[in-house]
């Protein structure tokens, strides 16, 4: 979450490699670390159509 959220702030990609990196130093197991990469990418890969949903579904809220 704390890397999706620094994406967004910052505008910026992260790299996969980073994310498993971070994961192995956190003590994360192969399953997690797939686990953690595969959501990572998958939102950002869906980025726009969540934002949208998000959009519609947020009263007086603005992305």
């Amino acid at each position: 979450m704390q890397l999706l959220f620094q994406c967004d702030i910052t505008k910026s990609r992260i790299d996969v490699e980073y994310l498993k990196e971070l994961l192995i130093k956190e003590g994360a197991d192969r399953e997690t670390e797939s686990f953690g990469v595969d959501i990572f990418s998958g939102t950002l890969e869906h980025i726009e159509e969540i934002d949208r949903e998000i959009m519609e579904a947020a009263e007086h809220w603005t992305l």
